[in-house]
C-alpha cells in the first residue's frame, strides 16, 4: 500500500499558520506595534490605507536590526525573546513565539527598511508570499519601517470575508488603544488615508487615558495597592462617565492587554451600587506581578492568561477599587447638600446625566371616535383583523434574515392610523391595560406595545425619509469615542432620516442642529449617545438589517418609563398598536397582547 502522509511545503504551512495569527488587518497592526514597543521605540507612527486592505505601515525609532537579523526575523519560530523552555516563565515582552512576522509575510507583500545606530547603512528586504524577492543595503533612519501591502492578496477567500472599511478600521483603532494605553512613554501617531486620526504625545498614564477616551483628567479617579510583589494601579472614571457598553474597560497584565471576565467582575461588582442598571464603569487596571506567577502562553492572540493565585489578584483588585470609591465618591457626596444613599440617584437629580423619559405628545384635534366608512378605512387597519381571524403562520416571522439592507415590510403612515374603536380601555398595575376591541377584550402589555409602535414609526421614517425636525436655537455638540465616531458617521444618513439634523465637525465631534419634532430639545445629545450604544449591542444580531437595528435602538430609548397614561393617550396607543404590521409580538420577541372573547371569560369561572 502506498504511503499517503507527507510534509506540507513551507509556503502552504505558513499560510495555514497565518490563519491563526493574522485574522484581519487589525491583527497585523497589533503584531507590528508590539514589535515596535519591544524594540524600545519612543515614537511610533501607524499609517493605514483603506482600513488596512491596501497598506499597513509601522515606523519606529527603536534599536533596529542587523543584516542577519533582518533576514532571519521573517522565518517561522525565529525570535530574540526566548532561548529555552525556562524563558517562557519569565517573559516580559509582547512577542516571544516568532510567528507574527512569518505569518504576515505569508499573506502579504512586505517591504522592510531597518538600521541600527552603529551602522551607517541599513537593510532593505522585499517579501511576497513568504518568498524573499530582494535584500540589499539602503539609506534610512535608525529604527524599523515595515510596510505591509495588499493583505491576503494570495488568499482571496480570506480577503472576501473582511468586513466593511468602517468595521475593520474600528478593530484597528481598538488594537492601537490596547498597545498605547500601557505604554504612555511612547508617542503614537496614526493616519488613515493620508488624514491624521490620532497624535498621542508621551506623558503619564493618566494623561494617556484622558487623551484616548477624550475625558477630563479631573473625571478620573486613581489608586494603587501593593501586596507581596503584586502591584495594582487602577484608573476609573467617575459615575458620570459610565456607558451602556463595556468597550472602555481595560485589564493590563504586565503591560499586556488581556480579557478576563473574573477580574472584570471584581471591578463591576464594586461599582454596582453607584451606577444605574445596565451601565458599566470606565476603568483601566494595571496589574504587575512576577512573570513566573502568570502564564501568558494560552492563546495565539495572547489575550488570555492564567494566574498562579487568581483569587488573590481578584481580592486585591476589588480592594483597590473600593478604596478609590471610598476616597473620592464619599467626599463628593459629603460636599453636596443632598441626602441620598444612592450615588446614581444623586447623579440623576443633580446632573441629569442619565436617560430621561421623553415627553408624550398628543394631537388635540384627533378624534378616535370619528364616524367613518369601514370599507374606506379597511386598507389602513394593519394586521389587527388577524387577531380575530385565522391563525398566523408564525408570530415570529419578523426574525427572518433579510436578503438585503432594505425594510422587510411596508409600514403604515402615522397620520393614516386605523380608526379602530376602543371601548372601555382601563390601565392595570401601570404596565398593563385591558380594552374592548371588536367585541373582544384585549389584555395588553404597555411597554411592549410602546416598543412595537415606536419601532414601526421609526421604520416608516427610514422608509419615507420625511421625519419632522425641530431646529435648535443654539446648536449642541456631542463627542464620541474614536471607534464610536466611525460607526456613528456610517449611520449618519439614517440618523438624519429619523429626524436629527447632525453634521460632523471633526475630531470625533458632531454638531446637533435639530432633533425629531416630538423630542425634548434638551435630551438630543443624550438620546444619540444611547441610540449608538444600543445599536452596538445589536451588531452581532445578523438576523436584522441595519435599518431594523437602528429603528429598534431608537424605539427602545423612547419608551416611557412612567407608564401612567391619560384616557385619551391610552386609547390612542392601542389604536396605533392595531395599525402596526405586527400587533402581537414586540421586536424583541415579547408577547404584546392576549385576546379574550366572551366565551373565554365564561370558561374562567366554570
Amino acid at each position: 500500500m502506498l504511503d499517503v502522509i507527507q510534509l506540507l511545503p513551507d509556503k502552504v504551512a505558513n499560510q495555514i499558520a497565518a490563519g491563526e495569527v493574522i485574522q484581519r488587518p487589525a491583527s497585523a497592526v497589533k503584531e507590528l506595534l508590539e514589535n515596535a514597543v519591544d524594540a524600545g521605540a519612543s515614537e511610533i507612527t501607524l499609517i493605514v490605507k483603506e482600513a488596512g486592505r491596501t497598506l499597513i505601515q509601522v515606523i519606529d525609532n527603536g534599536k533596529g536590526m542587523s543584516i542577519t537579523d533582518a533576514r532571519l526575523c521573517w522565518e517561522r519560530h525565529a525570535t530574540s525573546k526566548i532561548k529555552d523552555v525556562e524563558d517562557i516563565f519569565k517573559i516580559n515582552t509582547f512577542g516571544f513565539r516568532g510567528e507574527a512576522l512569518a505569518s504576515i509575510a505569508a499573506v502579504a507583500q512586505v517591504e522592510m527598511r531597518t538600521r541600527q545606530a552603529n551602522n551607517e547603512m541599513g537593510t532593505l528586504i522585499l517579501i511576497e508570499g513568504s518568498e524573499v524577492k530582494k535584500q540589499e543595503n539602503c539609506v534610512g533612519a535608525v529604527g524599523t519601517n515595515i510596510a505591509v501591502r495588499n493583505l491576503f492578496y494570495n488568499v482571496p477567500a480570506r480577503r472576501n470575508f473582511l468586513k466593511s472599511n468602517t468595521v475593520e478600521l474600528k478593530h484597528i483603532i481598538e488594537e492601537l488603544i490596547r498597545v498605547a494605553l500601557p505604554n504612555p512613554q511612547v508617542h503614537f501617531v496614526f493616519t488613515h488615508n493620508d488624514s491624521s486620526v490620532f497624535d498621542w504625545h508621551a506623558g503619564t498614564s493618566l494623561k494617556r487615558l484622558a487623551d484616548i477616551l477624550q475625558i477630563q483628567q479631573a473625571d478620573i479617579m486613581s489608586g494603587t495597592e501593593e501586596v507581596s510583589g503584586l502591584r495594582i494601579e487602577v484608573f476609573a472614571g467617575v459615575p458620570e462617565t459610565a456607558k451602556k457598553t463595556r468597550g472602555d474597560q481595560y485589564l493590563i497584565i504586565n503591560g499586556r492587554f488581556v480579557k478576563d471576565a473574573y477580574l472584570n467582575h471584581a471591578v463591576s461588582s464594586v461599582f454596582a451600587d453607584y451606577l444605574p442598571q445596565s451601565y458599566f464603569p470606565l476603568y483601566v487596571a494595571h496589574i504587575s506581578l512576577p512573570p513566573n506567577k502568570v502564564d501568558i502562553n494560552i492563546h495565539p492572540a495572547k489575550t488570555e492568561v492564567k494566574f498562579e493565585d487568581e483569587k488573590l489578584v481578584y481580592a486585591i483588585l476589588k480592594s483597590t477599587v473600593k478604596m478609590i470609591l471610598g476616597n473620592n465618591l464619599l467626599e463628593i457626596e459629603n460636599d453636596k447638600e443632598f441626602d441620598n444613599t444612592s450615588f446614581a440617584s444623586f447623579l440623576q437629580a443633580e446632573r441629569n446625566e442619565f436617560p430621561a423619559a421623553p415627553k408624550v405628545t398628543t394631537n388635540s384635534g384627533y378624534n378616535p371616535f370619528e364616524q367613518s366608512s369601514y370599507a374606506s378605512k379597511e386598507k389602513n387597519l394593519g394586521r389587527w383583523k388577524d387577531l380575530f381571524g385565522k391563525p398566523q403562520d408564525s408570530a415570529f416571522s419578523f426574525f427572518q434574515k433579510p436578503e438585503e439592507e432594505e425594510l422587510l415590510r411596508p409600514v403604515s403612515k402615522p397620520e393614516q392610523l386605523a380608526l379602530v374603536k376602543v371601548d372601555k380601555a382601563i390601565q392595570l398595575f401601570k404596565e398593563y391595560a385591558i380594552a374592548g376591541v371588536h367585541e373582544h377584550f384585549l389584555l395588553i402589555a404597555l411597554p411592549a406595545a410602546q416598543l412595537r409602535v415606536n419601532y414601526e414609526k421609526c421604520l416608516f421614517a427610514l422608509q419615507s425619509k420625511s421625519a419632522a425636525i425641530q431646529q435648535l436655537l443654539f446648536p449642541r455638540t456631542i463627542q464620541f469615542h474614536p471607534a464610536d465616531s466611525l460607526l456613528f458617521e456610517e449611520l449618519l444618513p439614517q440618523i438624519k432620516q429619523l429626524g436629527f439634523d447632525v453634521e460632523p465637525f471633526g475630531n470625533n465631534v458632531f454638531i446637533i442642529n435639530g432633533v425629531p419634532a416630538e423630542m425634548d430639545k434638551a435630551t438630543g445629545d443624550k438620546m444619540l449617545e444611547d441610540i449608538l450604544h444600543e445599536f452596538k449591542e445589536l451588531q452581532s444580531f445578523n438576523q436584522w438589517s441595519k435599518a431594523e437595528k437602528l429603528a429598534y435602538s431608537f424605539a427602545v430609548k423612547t419608551i416611557l418609563k412612567d407608564y401612567t397614561f391619560k384616557q385619551e393617550e391610552l386609547n390612542h396607543l392601542i389604536q396605533q398598536l392595531m395599525a402596526c404590521a405586527d400587533s402581537l409580538v414586540a421586536p424583541n420577541g415579547q408577547l404584546i397582547l392576549k385576546k379574550l372573547s366572551q366565551s373565554d371569560l365564561k370558561n374562567l369561572f366554570l
